[in-house]
């Protein structure tokens, strides 16, 4: 069972929503690694959803959305970056302090306190009340967000709010609401873990395109954590196995072999993502918009959220190998070997300090430009340019090996091969842009509302 009380040293991060990765329930990490936040995928409303703020460190999680997402550092602060749309997503509650897990929604998010007490923030266009948890606002374990919110006691009872005109579909808990561990909320459905390994779900009689979204694949038991996504599900099993139930449609329930060595799992819209014990990432289903293209190394992952057009993942920076207090090297991931004092070279069983690295150069899909550490990802051949994509070409990059334009910022200037500011909109221009986000935001919500579709 969950502990009576989670501290900031005790974390049970049980963050369990489309967007978010879900470990074994009951396993408390004391200390969890930290890293680095990885992005992929190509999100088609707001490329800033990959735009991680500096520091890129000290993270243990993190939840995903289309237009922003949420970090959670070891300290217990939330980081935000993206586009709020004016709904306030970005405006973390003050003190930002104390945080032990997070949850994304298009236009509000929460988050867990270690007290037990739940931090909403954001707007509320439906008048459905998701800002206003309920009382008391205390004895929470886990929260997630789909159709509506939903918060899991240390009682084990599930605790619903902000429910759409569904005719109470989405907020219809299962009864007896006892005995529970793990709740994980996705685009139609929820899921709820109970304490002896077997699934619950609810809210699966609205706009089900899949009859077996609600129905878990018998034996129904030894499950240890589970994530629901738009319209299919995923369980963890003790022995580290994955089973998928629901909508198939892009291959979403099709684990790849060796079907094998999870640790966690987190399901999108129409992919799946696991991540193994050895920290790498195993990706399935819809690949659309890149979101299983895993960036190499493929190693030293610890948490991961699968989404919508983008994947979001926890790297740890690695180890470096400190001798007479200088760091002699640097390995991606957990360090899987030490520094011999002697010669300054990796080898399996020699001793030595481990300090956290600063910095580990990124040239996933690279050809040039800053590789994230003050170094270079490589200078193009004579005559060819590093351009705004860090792509060696012909035409659109600048000063031969330099790092490219920054995207929507600057532009190169052909003529004089210099990155010159991009000219500042118009009033009208402006005006243009704040018109086309509302109409796209209101189509999108309508949208889902129509089709009871949520992507948190």
């Amino acid at each position: 069972m969950l502990p009576k009380r989670a501290t900031l040293k005790l974390r049970v991060i049980v963050c369990a929503c489309l967007g978010a990765a879900v470990t074994p329930a009951g396993i408390a990490v004391a200390d969890p690694p930290q890293g680095s936040i990885i992005v992929w995928g190509n999100n088609p409303y707001f490329s800033a959803i990959q735009n991680v703020p500096a520091p890129n460190s000290g993270f243990i999680a993190v939840s995903a959305g289309d237009f922003h997402s949420l970090g959670l550092k070891a300290d217990g602060s939330i980081v935000a970056w993206g586009t709020d749309l004016g709904y306030g997503t970005l405006d973390i509650p003050l003190p930002n302090t104390g945080f032990i897990a997070i949850a994304v929604d298009d236009v509000h998010n929460l988050g867990l306190k270690a007290d037990g007490s739940i931090m909403a923030w954001g707007s509320d266009p439906g008048n459905y009340g998701v800002l206003d948890i309920p009382v008391p606002n205390s004895g929470f374990s886990a929260i997630a967000i789909g159709r509506a919110n939903f918060a899991l006691r240390h009682d084990g009872s599930i605790v619903a709010w902000g429910c759409p005109d569904d005719g109470g579909v989405a907020c219809d808990l299962p009864v007896p609401n006892n005995g529970f561990v793990q709740i994980s909320a996705g685009g139609v459905h929820g899921l709820g873990l109970k304490k002896d390994g077997s699934v619950i779900t609810w809210g699966c009689s609205f706009n089900v395109p899949s009859p077996q979204l609600c129905d878990p694949p018998p034996p129904n038991t030894g499950f240890v954590a589970i994530s629901a996504g738009a319209y299919h599900s995923l369980g963890l099993k003790a022995d580290g196995s994955v089973v998928a139930w629901g909508n198939n449609s892009s291959g979403e329930r099709n684990v790849p072999a060796p079907n094998a060595g999870f640790k966690s799992v987190s399901a999108g819209a129409y992919y799946s993502i696991g991540l193994k014990a050895d920290g790498s990432i195993v990706a399935w289903g819809d690949n659309g918009f890149g979101q299983l293209n895993v960036p190499p190394p493929n190693s030293g992952f610890v948490a991961i959220a699968a989404r919508f057009h983008d994947s979001f993942a926890v790297r740890v920076t690695g180890a470096c190998c400190e001798t007479n207090g200088a760091a002699q090297g640097c390995r991606d991931g957990v360090a899987q070997s030490e520094c011999d004092d002697a010669d300054e070279t990796w080898t399996e069983n020699a001793t030595c300090i481990e300090v956290p690295c600063s910095c580990i150069p990124n040239c996933a899909g690279r050809e040039c430009g800053d590789d994230g550490c003050g170094g270079s990802c490589g200078i193009c051949n004579d005559g060819l340019f590093c351009n705004g994509v860090e792509t060696c070409g012909p035409q659109g990059g600048c000063i031969l090996g330099a790092p490219p334009c920054q995207l929507n910022i600057e532009h190169c200037d052909e003529a004089t091969q210099q990155c010159e500011p991009n000219p500042i909109p118009t009033v009208s221009e402006w005006g243009l842009m704040v018109l086309l986000l509302v109409l796209l935001t209101g189509a999108k919500l309508a949208f889902r509302r129509r089709i009871g579709f949520s992507e948190s």
